[in-house]
């Protein structure tokens, strides 16, 4: 019997703060895949314009000695140490992000799961898609004017340090921003 239970799901009431959690979750699995593309991006801008521009870190970076050995012990190919310092960071910059692939993957499917177990019910999940359609519209457009414009005062600024970073990540959330317009549109038209 409890396992029939089970297997039909099990209401969480309309009012739980349960509910609000999984509409977030869902939200944040989209923002972790956006980050996870945006790793995508910067490894190729890395390897078709190199460290320079996506880390931006020039030569104004201080090391001390002991910092500047360790450095030059992960990065033997670097010239300098403020070489190896901009090679750490781009390194840094390319795998976080592209470490929120997996992550994004493993909370849609908790999302998925917790769904289905709960039984939201169709009325509810309309709900939650204007909700989720609209806080996505205002992040990621939001977002996307931040970054956009910082790449595009360092162009003309004509600081090439770090540009193609900031100008790819804010295309990416104007990218995601359109799909949310679109997926808006959608949830205000399915009611």
């Amino acid at each position: 019997m409890a396992i029939a239970a089970a297997r039909r799901g099990f209401r969480v009431a309309s009012s739980s703060p349960a509910r609000h959690v999984l509409f977030l979750g869902q939200f944040v699995a989209v923002g972790l895949l956006a980050i996870a593309i945006s790793g995508a991006i910067s490894l190729g801008l890395r390897h078709a314009s190199g460290e320079n521009s996506i880390a931006g870190d020039g030569q104004s970076a201080y090391l001390t000695p002991a910092r500047c050995a360790d450095l030059l012990e992960y990065y033997p190919e670097a010239s300098s140490c403020s070489a190896a310092e901009l090679a750490h960071h781009a390194d840094e910059i390319v795998s976080y992000r592209l470490a929120m692939a997996p992550v994004a993957v493993f909370v849609l499917i908790a999302y998925e799961v917790l769904r289905r177990t709960w039984r939201i019910t169709p009325a509810e999940r309309g709900g939650q898609r204007r909700w989720h359609s609209a806080l996505g519209v205002v992040a990621f457009g939001v977002a996307a004017l931040v970054l956009l414009s910082m790449g595009f005062v360092n162009v003309a600024r004509g600081d090439a340090a770090g540009t193609a970073r900031w100008l790819s990540d804010g295309g990416v959330s104007l990218t995601f921003c359109g799909l949310y317009v679109a997926y808006r549109r959608m949830a205000l038209v399915a009611g």
